[in-house]
């Protein structure tokens, strides 16, 4: 079922792509089962090949507790996946095994700040510390920072004063469908056109 989501998700994209929507990468979840195949790289590369989605536009998402498990096996498996083309990110910050050791040495392009500290941000001072620190530490190491569960445009605007590069979540929208999300795309390029006309 892993192949048939991330062939799935690139050949989305791809689509979207080729009928002139801004292009976005697609971020797809990576679990540690997939991980035990020890053709999961050639996998991705023959799907990127077979959607004809630039690598440039998958990010690989893995648990920072994945990223504990099977360590080596798994650190040679994401250089390989960072010398597609590819990006990872690691999800879920900050609930795990936090290893600035694994930060530093590991291909990561992202950290996602796990929604937990992002719901109290707006009134508990220990969320708000950690949010900062994760933020700041994401520009240290040059990586962006991207936070889940974003509800409330006060939420947005404490993120947007911190750095953060991305936001996700209910405030701007719940999941969609593809169709449902084509006409988000469809609206934004009208938008896009517009605004070049003027």
């Amino acid at each position: 079922i892993g192949d048939y989501v991330l062939y799935t998700a690139c050949k989305q994209t791809k689509s979207w792509q080729d009928m002139g929507y801004i292009k976005i990468p697609v971020s797809v979840n990576f679990s540690m089962r997939q991980f035990q195949d020890t053709n999961l790289i050639a996998k991705v590369a023959e799907i990127l090949d077979k959607s004809a989605l630039p690598p440039e536009y998958l990010v690989m998402e893995i648990t920072e507790s994945m990223d504990g498990e099977k360590k080596s096996q798994i650190a040679i498996m994401l250089k390989e996946f960072n010398n597609l083309g590819a990006a990872i990110a690691v999800d879920d910050f900050g609930m795990q095994y936090s290893s600035l050791n694994r930060l530093k040495n590991m291909p990561f392009s992202k950290l996602k700040i796990d929604m937990q500290f992002i719901r109290g941000i707006t009134f508990n001072e220990k969320d708000r510390g950690v949010t900062r620190t994760i933020i700041q530490l994401a520009k240290n190491l040059d990586l962006m920072v991207v936070a889940e569960g974003v509800e409330t445009k006060e939420q947005l605007e404490l993120l947007r004063e911190w750095g953060c590069d991305e936001v996700q979540g209910y405030y701007f929208y719940k999941p969609l469908s593809a169709d449902e999300f084509e006409k988000i795309l469809e609206r934004e390029a009208l938008i896009q056109h517009s605004l070049a006309k003027n």
